[in-house]
This record gives C-alpha cells, structure tokens and sequence, in this order.
C-alpha cells in the first residue's frame, strides 16, 4: 500500500467526485484521513482515519492533557503516517494541505497537493462578508513554502496559470483534468414538446444563476417554449427563488434543491440543454476552475450554454459544443437558448460534439490513468464506476 490520501470532507454531496477518484487507486491506499468520522476501513480494506477523532474515553483524554498532547487533526495525521508509512501523501486543496505544512514536510513520504478552485482564487471573499478575504495574509506565503517540497496537481490549465502567477515553479505542477462517466454510446434526443433547460449545480454567484434567470425571462419574451430546473442549493436560493416568483414566466421555473447522483443523471437524460452563467463572483471574486457539472452534461450529450470565464474555455467549444457568452451578457446568454430552441438539429449536432469531447478528453478511463502515472502506480488496477 502506498498512497495515504487526506481530505477535508468525506461524503459531501457536492463531492461525489472524490469518490470515484478514490476508486481509482482501490489496491494501492495505504489509508484515508478525513473529518467527518468514518468506518474503520474504505471499502478496499485501508484504514480510516477521522482527523476530528474524539478522545476514545475519559482516560485518554486525561492522559494527553497530562503529556501535554493534546488530540488535534495534526496528531491524528502523524498517527496515520506512522502507522502506515506511506510512500506518498496526497492531500486535496491546498489551503488544506497549509494547515499540515510542517507536518508533512518531515513526513518522509513525497507529498503531493490536489488543488481545486476556490483554493487558487487568491482574492476570493466570504460568502457572508464580501468585505472579508477568505484566506489570511499568512496564506500565499505558506502555499511557496509549499511549493518548495510539494508537487502540486492542478485540475485545469487555468489552475496552473494561477500558482504560476504567484511563484509556484512550473516543474512542480502537473495538470489532471476530473473525468466523468461518459455513456458508451452518444444519448439520443427526440422533440417531445416544452423544452427543459437545467441548470444543475450550487446556486452562487460564480455560476450566475440569477442572471440565468434573466436571460430566461428575455428568451421567453421572445418565444422561447421552455421550462427552467434548477438542481441544487447554495446561498443564493432565497433570492433567485424571489426572482422566479416575480418573473412573468416564473411558473415555468423549477427549484428541486439538492438532488442525488442519480436524480442528476435523470434530470440530464430528459433535459435538451444545459446552462449557468459562469463568471467571476460579484461578491466572492471566485472563478470556476473547471466545471465538472458542465462535463457531466457534455457526456450526456447536452449543448451548454454558460459565461466566457475560468476553466470552461478548456471544456466548452464555443459554436462546436455550445455557446460562451461573455460573462454579464444576458442578451447573448437569452440569444444562445433560442437559436437551441429553434434548431433541433443544433442541438443535437452540438450536443454529439460535447460527448465525443467528453469521450476523448475528459473520461474516468483518462483520469485513472493520468492520476496513477502522476502517483507513479503501476498497471490499471483501480477500479471505475459510473454510478
């Protein structure tokens, strides 16, 4: 066993993602840390970790406090490189890994760090507080002194580009693209009345779902035959659920919350077009890396329509796969869904484009074998799952 793999959250909706990954070196864990409790052993038999262990008993607790050893995440993380000696330790989200900086620079192990998004949005702002920067001044420092031991995996060229730009050296970076299952044979699509255009996803402002809603309204004032869905939660729900009830096509829109992998694979299946309005957040100043939502419709063989922003230049094709409005051009965004509308051939013929690409770029079969190469295993055991 060879790999430790540490991560902040353990079964988190929005994080399905991990899961699979996870998957992809089944045989080759030496063991899992994370938050959130888990049972003793993954599914493939490596030991589990909870970084946030409570003390076992009374007794314990009183012998650490005695020692002056108190039980912290830090604690529990060297417990489990000593106990499994892993040859490498991967750890997702650099603003995660900052917080085990010394801890794995003496862990005798090559470290490796995932990093996502959010976590290479230098300027990002709480959602709560858009005066607050989300990370401290102590973080860029930390990231360069990570960098000096570190490999850092980067899940898009965008990401790259942004640890380039604050002195990451380009031999410690390496690009992973996230895979998606994508069918075996491309979707077929057949006209069935109203359209349904979903937008699935957290629901803030780097994704733009209230000016979806806008471009929505604009395209139905046009003529558009279309209902809206949005799948998914996130901070700004209240206030685009506000909008839909003010919006004379309101009854057209759809809120279902939060939904699970499946009810996700159902809703892109008896969908004709996907879309969000990607941009960099008024508020919180985050760019989208990649998008994984977005690929997950391309495999589905869905034409997007989204915002011209982040890592979706890498994924959509504009004019081949769907369309990129420039991000706050709701008269484009309105425009793209109705020329979908009117042109089933379009749609489809984009919609085939995004799965091929899909297919070619950015499947499970592609990241397996690209995060193995990147942790240096060999053969491809790791097992895949579509579910």
């Amino acid at each position: 066993m060879s790999v430790l793999w540490v991560m902040p959250n353990w079964n988190v909706p929005s994080e399905l993602w991990m899961q699979r990954m996870l998957r992809m070196v089944s045989g080759d864990l030496a063991g899992i840390c994370a938050n959130q409790p888990l049972a003793g052993v993954w599914d493939d038999g490596a030991p589990a970790f909870a970084l946030d262990r409570r003390y076992r008993s009374v007794f314990e607790r009183a012998l650490r406090l005695a020692t002056f050893q108190r039980l912290t995440p830090g604690v529990v993380l060297n417990e489990a490189i000593t106990t499994t000696r892993p040859r490498k330790v991967l750890v997702h989200y650099l603003d995660f890994a900052c917080r085990f900086e010394k801890i794995l620079q003496g862990c005798g192990a090559d470290v490796l760090v995932h990093c996502h998004g959010y976590d290479v949005s230098w300027d990002i702002r709480r959602e709560d507080d858009a005066e607050r920067p989300y990370f401290n001044g102590g973080y860029l420092p930390a990231v360069r002194r990570l960098a000096t031991f570190a490999t850092f995996i980067a899940n898009s060229q965008h990401t790259r580009r942004q640890l380039i730009d604050v002195g990451v050296p380009v031999e410690r970076i390496v690009v992973k693209h996230p895979g998606v299952p994508v069918p075996s044979t491309p979707p077929r699509r057949s006209s069935r009345g109203r359209l349904r255009v979903l937008f699935l996803g957290r629901l803030i402002d780097v994704k733009g779902p209230d000016l979806v809603i806008r471009a929505f309204d604009l395209a139905c004032s046009r003529g558009l035959d279309a209902e809206l869905v949005f799948a998914g939660d996130g901070s700004l729900r209240e206030s685009c659920e506000a909008m839909a009830r003010s919006s004379p096509f309101g009854d057209r829109i759809q809120f279902l919350g939060f939904v699970d992998e499946a009810t996700g694979r159902r809703l892109r299946e008896e969908s004709d077009i996907f879309t969000a309005h990607n941009q960099t957040g008024p508020r919180s100043r985050q760019v989208e890396a990649l998008g994984v939502s977005v690929l997950e419709a391309m495999a589905e063989g869905l034409p997007v329509v989204s915002g011209r922003s982040g890592g979706l230049v890498e994924t959509v094709v504009h004019g081949e796969t769907g369309f990129l409005v420039n991000p706050g051009d709701v008269e484009a965004h309105a425009r793209a869904l109705l020329d979908l509308s009117k042109d089933e051939t379009l749609r489809t013929s984009m919609g085939m484009a995004g799965w091929r690409r899909a297919r070619d770029l950015f499947s499970l079969e592609g990241e397996r074998d690209s995060l193995r190469a990147i942790l240096g295993l060999t053969g491809r055991q790791g097992a895949l799952s579509l579910q």
